[in-house]
């Protein structure tokens, strides 16, 4: 029992450069243990899962090629470590290209997987281009139990995309939440309200990638959606 939770602490002697920082406490919110964990340069945990063996996983970003940090493609890697119950270290993978990559949601899957949702900013390695001109592409990924990557889909338009939160639904599907500023590719759709800066978007996928439906929804200016939940 307890709770985990996860971001970026700043080391006084590392020039004001971030480590992923994880912390675990009890049920009486009493701390058991801390871990810092990166490289010689930035690094941040947006977010913690348990896993089926009792440890847990982390989804993030880093910008190093050394210490904790091994097979950086270039730049601002999206970046997942696995630890145990106690918080040592297990395993951690790089997924990028050359232009930044960062992940923002992990979820476990009933089939022991799981789903990371992120944006890519540049093609290359784990990050094909979703189409000639596209960039700044909503990525969901399913990695293995060691990390591996399993299968991967593209989604977006030649403007920014981020997803914010995706889940898995009773029936296996996943729904995808965030916002977008494409007005094409995948986001030419229409939207409920009058176009923003930014429109929220809610998309729904089955496992080998395919749309089901893709709405946004706007006032009239910046908006996004950072949550969902499959009510019964």
């Amino acid at each position: 029992g307890g709770y985990i939770f996860c971001g970026t602490t700043f080391p006084t002697n590392n020039n004001n450069i971030g480590d992923g920082w994880v912390v675990k406490l009890n049920s009486s919110g009493i701390a058991e243990w801390q871990n810092t964990l990166g490289g010689s340069n930035e690094e941040n945990f947006n977010a913690v899962q348990p896993t089926p063996d009792g440890g847990y996983i982390l989804a993030g970003y880093t910008c190093s090629y050394n210490l904790n940090v091994n097979g950086n493609h270039g730049g601002h890697d999206a970046w997942m470590v696995k630890i145990s119950s106690s918080g040592v270290l297990q395993w951690q993978k790089c997924f990028g290209g050359q232009g930044q990559d960062s992940p923002y949601n992990v979820t476990p899957l009933r089939n022991g997987k799981v789903l990371i949702d992120c944006t890519a900013t540049g093609a290359g390695n784990d990050f094909p281009v979703h189409s000639p001109g596209f960039s700044d592409d909503i990525w969901l990924a399913v990695l293995n139990a060691d990390g591996t990557l399993d299968t991967a889909f593209h989604f977006g338009g030649t403007d920014y995309d981020e997803p914010e939160e995706t889940i898995e639904m009773e029936n296996g599907d996943w729904v995808t939440v965030g916002f977008t500023a494409s007005m094409d590719g995948d986001f030419n759709c229409p939207v409920w309200g009058s176009t923003g800066l930014f429109d929220a978007f809610i998309m729904k996928t089955d496992t080998m990638g395919n749309i089901q439906f893709l709405k946004k929804f706007t006032g009239e200016s910046s908006d996004r959606f950072l949550s969902v939940v499959e009510m019964h």
